[in-house]
């Protein structure tokens, strides 16, 4: 009988142990892991590159690449720390404009400059600051 129960309190401790451990790594994990936030903005398409009507709009002639679903990626010094992707575009002046949001979650704080690209265009550089209040963007004339 005593072995059965120096068994069974060997079994419990490693199991409490075990819980113990795990917990706390994955505490430490989160706690020493770097702080990460959301970058959000809006890309613009007005005049003769959309099409669509007062509520769903895409990019057209030439803007084909603005429409949901299109990669929004942020990079710092060169290698991409997030990607998102273009929300459905919506007009309220009768089709001359299209916007799109977009969010890119998870890009990591604490850098003085990033990179935000919208499918194939360039890139503009925005500090972090402007990244959490949304930035905006602008195609066509």
């Amino acid at each position: 009988m005593k072995r059965t129960m120096s068994v069974a309190a060997v079994a419990a401790c490693l199991s409490l142990a075990a819980c113990g451990g795990s917990s706390s790594a994955s505490e430490e994990k989160t706690q020493s892991g770097p702080s990460t936030f959301v970058a959000k903005g809006t890309v613009t398409v007005v005049g003769s590159g959309v099409t669509g009507d007062n509520i769903k709009c895409h990019g057209y002639r030439g803007y084909d690449d603005m429409q949901e679903g299109a990669q929004v990626k942020v990079a710092v010094d060169g290698k991409t720390v997030g990607i998102g992707s273009l929300k459905s575009g919506t007009s309220s002046d009768g089709g001359y404009s299209c916007k799109f949001g977009f969010e890119v979650r998870d890009v990591p704080s604490g850098n003085k400059f990033y990179s935000v690209t919208v499918t194939h265009r360039g890139s503009i550089d925005y500090k972090e600051d402007e990244l959490k209040s949304g930035v905006s963007l602008q195609l066509g004339s």
